[in-house]
């Protein structure tokens, strides 16, 4: 039955895997367009349902103001404790500040507005906070059945008594704001409303009488706008930093994992910390966080995150342009140091906010200007570049736009910063500002992935061509090959249009050997390849060329072998034998334009050497030195080159079957040259000099039978 049952489940695997129709469809442009017409079609689906809705919540929540305010005028301040403890019922307990028959509170000459009250409070272990709410207030909000006392946020330990009597307590680890109902017919009363609040501040916090300072001030409001305003700071205080918290990290997370895949590509990484920076500066407003986080701490966590994420910016700026790598090793430290000493160079709490705000509305700012312009000059460099070769206008667009995206954060700070939001503005927008300007500098990082990828995809150019900066040269080797006697193939390929293209099949097995061994093919038309082997990716670039050669000529053996008892061989031809030259030099990639948007990889010689012009040259001496019937391969380098392999790798003396040639190009140019032959065995080869030993390379081609797999 587990026979039977296994039998059954490999046929049904087999039956349903796709099929290579089935890959190919994916590709299919309708179905394509097809799966973004679905997600659009979804997405506005909920933009139809629920949109509306948001748009009235948000027209709500714009308007945090109370139905009737409160006067600020009305607000005394009574900087010493109550001459009598006050107690639960304290209408009318002499000696109790609270109590309305106490005038010390309610005639006191001092107000919350004065000028001097911030600085009064910092010395006063406890104050009191009174107003006298006069009947006609309470009379116009009794007609709009505004019955709930909106008072906002006291940062300190606080005690609330209405009209004597005491109502609640609390600190300042509050994220609710105060807001207090009232039965409706103490608004139609004639007598006056006596609001006293007692508060016992702390050094940490310059503020502990914020009350609804900015997000439309303290009054009476309805039942309506008080839910109303109650879900906002529930949005503000909850929902808003927890989701962009989540937001930042995971688009931190997609960019280390990015990164990872092409650590080359470093501004994945600063834009990784960049979003990171941006969570964890989100992270402390959670209502779990902020709330057992001291004042003290939580400027000082505000000064250092602020620096931070104009750092970041400004190396997301400086990665991005391509700045060289000493000004990362000093400028990382620098940016995680310096705050540090900022922090400890700060005493008093009212002087650490004071840094902080101008770290907000100018330093961080700063920051991010000087990443756009590093930006700007690089897209200036380049588009200075438009004549030589290097023009890169999708990566002058990327980095514009960048610049453009940094220059909006800063000048976010710079609003949010100056008291041109309101603070209700302030509140709701501050961070999803910022989320959405990372989304739009995200958005540029990934279309320059997208269109990467499919250049990879589309142009099979070398690993050379697909970076950023091309390099002004590489040293190595070269390697071109030709084959011989190939007219008998192409002839056959006339004849058998329907066929297999032998040559084309020759040469994607030399393209295999010469990559197998760290080599790039540069160049490839009809019957000549050319192949090139870095010198710094191989410390034997020479080595590594004879070896692709040795290789090849396996492989070719091979192909007859095979081409002949499938019936496929040409009669006349003579075999896949080529010739070969080795030469050394330094090369250059470069981009050739074609045409309005396209352009084509090419390769120029470099420095003072020629190596395409001096592999061309030992490749006609090879005729010289070859036999007639052209059955043979040899390769063709300069005697010092030769000498230098064999310093290093005397087992290939036997290879070389000629040493120190004389031979002379058409210019009258005499070289000295030496011939490498691959099939050539050590008892086989005839050499000037003895052998200094025997060298037999092994091949695996193939499992078992001379096949090429």
């Amino acid at each position: 039955m587990g026979i039977k049952l296994g039998g059954t489940l490999r046929e049904f695997a087999r039956r349903t895997h796709q099929t290579a129709e089935d890959v190919q469809a994916k590709k299919n442009p309708v179905r394509i367009r097809g799966k973004y017409y679905l997600v659009s079609t979804l997405v506005l689906a909920c933009a139809i349902l629920f949109l509306p809705a948001v748009i009235q919540q948000l027209q709500d929540w714009h308007v945090a103001k109370p139905n009737v305010l409160i006067p600020k005028e009305l607000w005394h301040v009574l900087y010493k404790q109550s001459s009598q403890p006050c107690a639960y019922g304290a209408a009318h307990q002499s000696g109790c500040t609270a109590s309305p028959e106490e005038p010390s509170l309610w005639g006191s000459s001092t107000k919350r507005v004065d000028r001097e009250h911030r600085s009064r409070v910092k010395t006063s272990p406890e104050f009191w906070l009174g107003a006298q709410i006069p009947a006609s207030i309470l009379q116009s909000a009794r007609q709009v059945r505004a019955n709930h006392l909106l008072l906002g946020w006291i940062r300190a330990p606080y005690r609330i008594w209405i009209d004597g009597h005491y109502l609640l307590e609390g600190g300042r680890q509050e994220v609710d704001p105060i807001v207090i109902p009232l039965p409706i017919e103490r608004l139609a009363q004639s007598a006056p409303l006596y609001i006293a609040i007692e508060i016992m501040p702390d050094s940490e916090h310059p503020f502990p009488d914020f009350l609804n300072t900015g997000m439309g001030e303290e009054g009476f409001i309805t039942h309506e706008r008080a839910a109303s305003y109650t879900t906002f700071i529930s949005l503000v205080n909850r929902v808003r930093p927890f989701s962009i918290f989540i937001a930042n990290a995971l688009i931190a997370c997609m960019f280390l994992v990015f990164w990872h895949a092409a650590k080359s590509k470093q501004e994945y990484f600063y834009m990784a910390i960049y979003a990171l920076v941006n969570a964890l500066a989100q992270a402390k407003y959670i209502d779990l966080i902020f709330s057992r986080m001291s004042p003290d701490t939580n400027v000082k966590f505000n000064i250092y995150m602020r620096f931070l994420e104009g750092s970041f910016a400004m190396l997301v700026g400086l990665s991005f342009a391509r700045f060289r790598r000493v000004i990362f090793r000093w400028t990382i430290p620098i940016s995680l140091a310096l705050p540090t000493l900022m922090i400890i160079a700060l005493h008093d709490s009212e002087t650490k906010q004071l840094f902080r705000e101008t770290m907000m509305g100018r330093i961080t700012p700063a920051l991010y200007v000087l990443g756009a312009l590093a930006c700007l000059v690089q897209a200036y460099y380049l588009q200075a570049q438009k004549t030589r070769g290097t023009y890169l206008p999708q990566r002058i667009l990327r980095l514009t736009l960048l610049a453009v995206g940094l220059t909006g954060l800063a000048l976010v700070n710079v609003i949010l910063s100056g008291g041109i939001a309101s603070m209700t503005e302030h509140i709701y927008w501050y961070r999803f500002a910022h989320l959405g300007l990372v989304c739009f500098l995200s958005s540029i990082v990934f279309t320059e992935y997208s269109e990467r990828e499919k250049l990879i995809a589309k142009t099979p150019v070398s690993e050379y061509h697909r970076r950023d900066e091309l390099p002004a040269q590489i040293k190595g080797i070269m390697l071109v090959a030709d084959l011989k006697s190939s007219e008998p193939f192409y002839r056959y390929r006339a004849e058998h249009s329907d066929g297999e293209n032998l040559v084309a099949i020759w040469r994607a097995h030399f393209y295999t050997a010469i990559m197998k061994q760290g080599g790039t093919v540069i160049s490839k038309k009809g019957d000549e390849i050319i192949g090139f082997f870095d010198g710094d990716k191989s410390p034997h670039p020479i080595l590594s060329a004879l070896t692709a050669v040795d290789e090849m000529e396996q492989a070719s053996g091979l192909l007859e072998e095979g081409f002949r008892s499938r019936g496929v061989y040409p009669a006349g031809a003579k075999g896949f034998h080529f010739r070969a030259a080795l030469a050394e030099g330094a090369i250059k990639p470069v981009w050739e334009e074609m045409g309005v948007g396209a352009r084509e990889a090419y390769w120029e010689e470099a420095g003072d050497t020629t190596p395409f012009v001096e592999a061309s040259r030992l490749l006609e001496f090879e005729r010289k030195l070859a036999s007639k019937d052209k059955t043979t391969t040899l390769v063709v380098v300069q005697e010092a080159l030769a000498t230098r392999l064999l310093e290093t790798q005397p087992a290939l003396g036997p290879k070389f079957t000629a040493r120190a040639h004389a031979a002379s190009d058409k210019h009258g140019s005499r070289y000295s040259i030496a011939a490498y032959d691959p099939t050539a065995s050590a008892e086989a080869a005839p050499l000037k000099t003895a052998a200094l030993a025997t060298f037999q390379p092994r091949y695996v081609i193939g499992t078992g039978e001379r096949t090429l797999t």
